[in-house]
């Protein structure tokens, strides 16, 4: 999380995945940065983005992928900015509605 004065202004969420393949070696699945506009261009979510990376790497992850829905070519060029190449994988959503069916 980032904040200033107590106000949150980013936040990011890393999920360490369990993995077979990479010589057994997790990945993380990065997510949820939403930052408000009037909040952009500041550093928060370049600093929460490193920050995921960081723990990352202390939990011997062999990939972190970030995910947004944002169709907007300034959000993914960020990611490109911080090394992320959106040609590598494909990601593939379907959206479950109604929770869990009984």
């Amino acid at each position: 999380m980032a904040a200033e004065n107590g106000t949150l202004r980013a936040f990011r969420a890393l999920v360490r995945i369990p993995d077979l393949t990479r010589r057994l070696r997790p990945w993380g699945l990065v997510g949820h940065m939403p930052a408000r506009r009037d909040h952009r261009e500041r550093g928060w979510a370049w600093a929460c983005l490193a920050a995921a990376g960081g723990l990352a790497r202390k939990a011997n992850c062999a990939e972190i992928m970030p995910l947004t829905g944002a169709k907007e070519t300034d959000a993914r060029a960020f990611y490109e900015r911080a090394g992320h190449d959106r040609r590598e994988k494909t990601v593939l959503l379907q959206q479950l509605e109604g929770g869990i069916q009984a």
